[in-house]
């Protein structure tokens, strides 16, 4: 599985291969989890923190456009744990960060029903760029959506008097 990588010691995020274990339980349902620890180490202490956001529409079958989630996955304590700034996003948010985000972040695509999958850079980067600038887990969805609705809606008509 493709994810993409916010390293505390880069300049650019870059795109990086996860491991992903795929199981069933006794009455038959699927689960998966993945390896993040080549990237993000798992401070037993502390743990890993995951927030969850609403992703970009992308193109599906019959041109209807399908609404994702992503999952950034980071140090649960982050803020305080002493690491320097991350400079990727440090970058990529030219300075205007919400949080002292430090340490490594990954970033995946996943569906409602948690199913993890390939992340596309051009289609996710703008949304992360949101995220990372403003903090907030569902701007970037909430944007899109009064935009489309504002285009929808009928134009008032003016009144004579």
């Amino acid at each position: 599985m493709t994810g993409i990588l916010f390293a505390e010691d880069e300049d650019k995020p870059r795109l990086i291969q996860l491991d992903v274990f795929v199981g069933y339980t006794r009455t038959g349902k699927t689960w998966q989890t993945l390896n993040l620890r080549p990237y993000l180490p798992d401070d037993e202490n502390q743990g890993r923190g995951r927030a969850c956001l609403d992703g970009p529409l992308v193109p599906g079958e019959g041109g209807i456009k399908l609404g994702l989630m992503s999952d950034v996955f980071y140090r649960k304590n982050f803020i305080s744990d002493g690491l320097k700034r991350n400079r990727c996003i440090e970058r990529l948010t030219e300075g205007k960060m919400a949080h002292p985000w430090s340490g490594p972040f990954i970033m995946l695509r996943r569906t409602q029903l948690d199913t993890h999958y390939d992340v596309v850079m051009e289609q996710d980067l703008p949304m992360l760029k949101t995220f990372f600038t403003t903090g907030q887990m569902n701007l970037v969805f909430t944007e899109i959506l009064a935009h489309k609705m504002r285009l929808s809606l009928p134009k008032e008509k003016k009144k004579k008097v």
